[in-house]
């Protein structure tokens, strides 16, 4: 009798997991591109009586040519995967959405890109807030493309592998963007209202939006290895560099090498702890520069463990003109005059300019007269006693 029991128990707990297992969709896009037509999908290698609901299911394309496929409607998912061998999407119109309500954390929604090829969303995705990475891209991917990543987002996580991107539209004004992992790019061509705070690990953030705030009023901080970059406005918020956290103005493709194209940065306050890094390109004519509109504190960062490295030409450098780091409307930490203790390298050589407080500027400068006198005077005493321990 008990082990009749435990069959029961084991065929309710199968049939259980057959209601609520997900049905793997198969795109072959046989009929037309409508993403709610059954013709244009397998399920268990057949054509189902009925296209995708409300339900939560995963989808998969494969097809080598890709398309163009029109979500006429909302649309529940699980996963939506492209394969090795897909080609290039295009997803227009309607919503995508996960299951079980905005706040259902335990269900996971996510967007695999397993192709080379670039994948794009015209559409909005809704209650995609999770614990999970929502967005993962693997080392040998192609980019993801989401011109509106919609209502309901909060907490929405990105995993971005290898040299490629995740280029964001705009994002809705109640939602945020946050939990960045891998080694890849997330660009911000649009913009957001909300306000947070989040660290950035390990991984790039290119900002090109032309109008608006792209992190909105967030208050974000750059850990060691994690690079603000591109040209646009970041936040109305405060932004942190911590040790090793990058400031590289200018875009430079999907992976942000330093030293390509300049470009200008725009951001309201910024705070510097000690070790950040600042990689400046500068040709002989134009340069990076960081422009903020509340204040710039240094009162952490003023020691030869913060680096200015010099991406250019030095033949080309003019330290009188076309010289400028930051400008900012109040300081902190420091005053007009005020020499920084940075350390300034080009190529991983010193180079003897120094970051000088300017009025409201940090710019590079050679040694005024008196202080080169100064270095050179000290520097003839230290050889005369050399001469002498020699003797």
């Amino acid at each position: 009798m008990r082990h009749l029991k435990i069959k029961f128990f084991a065929c309710g707990i199968a049939a259980l997991f057959a209601l609520t297992a997900n049905a793997q969709w198969i795109w072959t896009g046989a009929e037309n591109n409508n993403f709610s037509n059954p013709e244009n999908w397998l399920v268990g290698g057949s054509v189902p009586a009925s296209g995708p609901s409300s339900s939560t299911e995963n989808y998969e394309f494969n097809l080598a040519g890709g398309g163009t496929i029109e979500v006429d409607g909302n649309f529940g998912f699980n996963s939506i995967t492209f394969g090795s061998s897909a080609g290039s999407f295009t997803f227009n119109g309607g919503q995508l959405r996960g299951s079980g309500g905005q706040f259902a954390q335990g269900f996971t929604r996510t967007i695999n890109q397993n192709s080379s090829a670039t994948q794009t969303f015209n559409t909005a995705f809704n209650w995609m807030n999770t614990n999970a990475q929502n967005f993962v891209l693997n080392a040998n991917s192609g980019d993801l493309i989401l011109s509106n990543v919609g209502v309901s987002n909060q907490g929405v996580g990105y995993s971005i592998n290898g040299d490629h991107k995740v280029s964001i539209g705009n994002v809705a004004t109640d939602r945020e963007i946050r939990r960045f992992t891998g080694n890849g790019t997330l660009e911000i061509t649009g913009s957001t209202n909300r306000t947070s705070t989040y660290d950035v690990d390990l991984h790039t953030m290119l900002v090109t939006n032309t109008s608006g705030n792209a992190l909105g009023g967030t208050n974000p901080t750059f850990q060691s290895g994690s690079r603000l970059a591109g040209t646009g406005t970041v936040s109305s918020g405060t932004l942190t560099f911590n040790d090793g956290g990058i400031i590289s103005p200018g875009m430079h493709g999907n992976n942000v090498p330093s030293g390509n194209e300049i470009g200008t940065l725009t951001s309201n306050n910024m705070v510097l702890n000690e070790g950040f890094v600042y990689d400046w390109d500068f040709t002989a004519s134009d340069s990076d520069r960081f422009v903020l509109t509340g204040e710039l504190n240094l009162s952490a960062s003023n020691s030869d463990l913060s680096v200015i490295n010099l991406i250019g030409d030095m033949n080309d450098f003019d330290p009188f003109s076309n010289n400028v780091l930051f400008s900012f409307d109040t300081v902190e930490g420091a005053s007009d005059g005020t020499v920084l203790s940075w350390s300034v390298n080009n190529n991983g050589s010193e180079t003897g300019y120094f970051a000088v407080v300017s009025g409201n500027d940090v710019i590079l400068s050679i040694p005024e007269p008196g202080t080169l006198m100064f270095i050179l005077f000290a520097g003839l005493l230290g050889m005369a006693g050399y001469r002498r321990r020699r003797n």
